[in-house]
């Protein structure tokens, strides 16, 4: 019997009087002082819960296998995990929504919003996904070499046939009407959206008298032709997003650029190849790049750039990097076992110290996504657990 039935029988045995008797004021008063003692033990507890230096995580919100997880994104106010048979959408107070499992060999996740977009890079499968729930599947005849998505559900996708020597362009509204196609004889490497959903950048790369060459061309879907193309002799693009309709951020393997609407390029930043250590780029031209400065690993620098590319900080450090994070208003600067999160004007909120090396990291709802050895945790983006060196 539950403890509705209960209190239902109880009430009717009881007489009337009873049932209307009024509690004398010192009992009352009583009553009222345990009920704050227990909030006081409750928050007491969860102080406690922080570590020794004052600072308030989760450890563990997320337990997984680490050695399975492949790559970890953000996704609406959480994080989609990709691992290495499913995809695993955790929400912001830890707990799983949806595990789907995949059988790709080579995954690879772009998420935008509510939209999850997976491809098997090199093969023949793809699928999308809304709300952490499976929506569409496709199955072609030539590989996949890349794919993006927006938050509104068009997407696009490049497949490369002739062992890529022909690579063809797709792109579809998010209810699978075609908005756009184009083929090159040149391999595509990456293709981006605009976040609404008119535009698609492309980069490419060929071979001219044995000399590697990379392109960028920007497309309208009203016009047949590109806006324009960009060359960049002598370096590898790897990176596109865009910052506003017709304008985007390239990165390539010897600098960072801003490109107008007219295709004239601005350069952001410039380093060596053997420099470039790890970079982040985010729809809105939100950016990080990491170098290590003349090949010294222990000697870095860290370009950051703000939405719209509108400015370019500069900060150095004598330690290693192992990776930087770009989000709408933060970045995350991670290091062996401490994190420093960044904020607008290149100013330092907080200072984060691990009890173990982050295997990787990801800023989401506000909150930073740690991934450990025995799973994921959260922290805070203004938290600061010992005086900032």
């Amino acid at each position: 019997m539950d403890n509705e039935n209960n209190e239902a029988l109880l009430e009717e045995e009881m007489p009337e009087k009873k049932r209307n008797l009024k509690l004398p004021p010192l009992m009352l008063i009583g009553i009222a002082a345990l009920v704050l003692l227990v909030i006081i033990a409750s928050a007491i507890a969860i102080a406690d819960r922080a570590d020794s230096a004052g600072q308030k995580r989760t450890h563990g919100a997320y337990s997984i296998n680490s050695d399975s997880v492949l790559d970890m994104v953000s996704y609406s106010s959480g994080v989609a995990v990709l691992t290495s048979d499913s995809l695993d959408y955790v929400d912001a107070f830890g707990n799983l929504m949806s595990a789907n499992e995949h059988t790709y060999t080579n995954p690879v996740l772009v998420t935008a919003g509510k939209n999850a977009i997976l491809y098997d890079r090199g093969g023949n499968a793809m699928k999308i996904e809304k709300n952490a729930s499976m929506y569409k599947t496709f199955s072609f005849e030539a590989p996949v070499s890349c794919a993006d998505i927006t938050a509104s559900g068009t997407y696009v996708y490049v497949l490369n046939a002739d062992k890529g020597y022909q690579s063809h362009l797709f792109v579809f509204s998010y209810k699978g009407k075609k908005l756009f196609e184009w083929s090159s004889s040149e391999y595509v490497v990456r293709a981006a959206l605009s976040e609404n959903g008119n535009c698609v950048a492309v980069s490419t790369v060929s071979l001219n008298n044995a000399d590697v060459v990379s392109k960028v061309y920007l497309f309208q879907f009203n016009r047949d032709t590109y806006e324009y193309l960009l060359e960049f002799p002598g370096e590898n693009v790897f990176s596109l997003e865009f910052t506003a309709s017709k304008k985007i951020v390239v990165l390539t393997d010897r600098g960072a650029y801003l490109v107008n609407a007219k295709g004239e390029k601005n350069t952001l930043c410039e380093y060596a190849s053997n420099e470039l250590n790890h970079t982040d780029l985010k729809k809105g031209g939100l950016g990080a790049v990491s170098v290590d400065l003349y090949g010294n690993k222990n000697n870095t620098k860290v370009f950051l750039f703000d939405k719209g590319c509108k400015n370019v900080y500069e900060t150095t450090y004598p330690n290693s990097i192992a990776q930087v994070i770009a989000d709408e208003k933060y970045c995350a600067v991670v290091f062996d076992k401490e994190i420093r999160i960044i904020g607008s004007n290149n100013t330092e909120t907080g200072l984060i110290r691990l009890d173990e090396v982050s295997l990787d990291a990801v800023i989401s709802g506000g909150k930073l996504y740690v991934l450990g050895s025995g799973g994921i945790s959260q922290y805070g983006l203004h938290e600061t657990d010992g005086e900032q060196e």
